[in-house]
């Protein structure tokens, strides 16, 4: 199964079912298309020839149905939409009535056209072209199988580049599995007799068995990982949390000693007077004794 709704050979397109039947770059789907085209040609040409006991297919009639099958230089089938005339537009047949069924075979559209949807136009276009209504009949028939054959070819390039697709991208993930196994079982520090599986048995098992081994041993790294993340990030708060109290102890005392020096410099530039002393002292020792006293 593809992962993704793109074309793996056409870049950036959608992988509709018009794109895969008409405009896959494919090289074998191009090859396939061109034979598609060329087979059903190939019927409306023999139609042209006389054969005895039936009238042939006007040759103008035929040339002008070709266009219908037309590709181009890419290999790819022109699609129009049921209403619109598509290749057959710039068709320049005398007969003007040849001309009209056949833009009616072409309102059809491109998926109708390509896909065998075979309307009453397509009777009344050969009928009137030379055919008889068995003929006619036959001849449809036989572009109905070419169609079915064909188209069944194209599709199944498709599908088998698809599985072509997913069993590289399976033999992919699986090399990246191992890879992981060996991995994991390297970084794994449990001893044999503790639980550890050996390398050799661990290759030997199953995918399940070993997306299960790396994704529990996937599981454990990162809870490690993220215990030692845990464990950094408190020590970074505990040093944030330091430098912050050092910070704060550096400006009390920056701020303790620039009022000391305040203090200091008033006492030098207003010094007390003179015989203040002796009083300070006795008031500062009236206090001692009076609190000597309350104790």
């Amino acid at each position: 199964m593809l992962e993704s709704d793109s074309c793996s050979c056409c870049p950036n397109t959608i992988e509709s079912p018009w794109h895969v039947i008409g405009e896959c770059n494919d090289d074998v789907a191009v090859q396939a298309r061109s034979e598609w085209g060329d087979r059903m040609w190939e019927v409306l040409r023999k139609e042209t020839t006389v054969q005895s006991g039936r009238t042939a297919l006007r040759t103008d009639v035929a040339d002008a149905m070709k266009r219908l099958w037309a590709r181009d230089e890419h290999g790819r089938i022109p699609a129009w939409t049921p209403g619109s005339v598509g290749p057959v537009g710039g068709c320049l047949m005398e007969d003007v009535e040849m001309r009209e069924l056949l833009e009616g075979v072409a309102a059809a559209g491109s998926w109708a056209v390509w896909m065998g949807v075979f309307s009453r136009s397509w009777m009344k276009l050969l009928t009137a072209g030379g055919l008889s209504h068995k003929r006619a009949r036959i001849v449809t028939g036989k572009i109905s199988a070419i169609i079915s054959e064909c188209r069944c070819a194209v599709a199944k390039v498709r599908h088998e580049r698809a599985a072509r697709e997913s069993a590289e991208a399976m033999a992919e993930r699986r090399r990246i599995l191992e890879l992981d196994v060996r991995k994991y079982h390297a970084m794994d520090k449990r001893s044999a007799g503790s639980g550890k599986p050996p390398l050799d048995q661990l290759l030997a098992n199953g995918v399940v068995a070993q997306r299960k081994y790396v994704r529990r041993q996937r599981n454990a790294e990162e809870g490690r990982t993220k215990e030692m993340e845990r464990k950094g990030r408190v020590v970074s708060l505990r040093a944030a949390s330091a430098a912050g109290r050092a910070r704060a102890a550096a400006i009390c005392y920056s701020d303790w000693a620039n009022l000391f020096l305040a203090e200091n410099n008033s006492w030098r530039t207003n010094p007390r007077p003179a015989g203040n002393e002796e009083e300070e002292a006795e008031a500062t020792g009236e206090a001692q004794w009076t609190g000597i006293r309350r104790g």
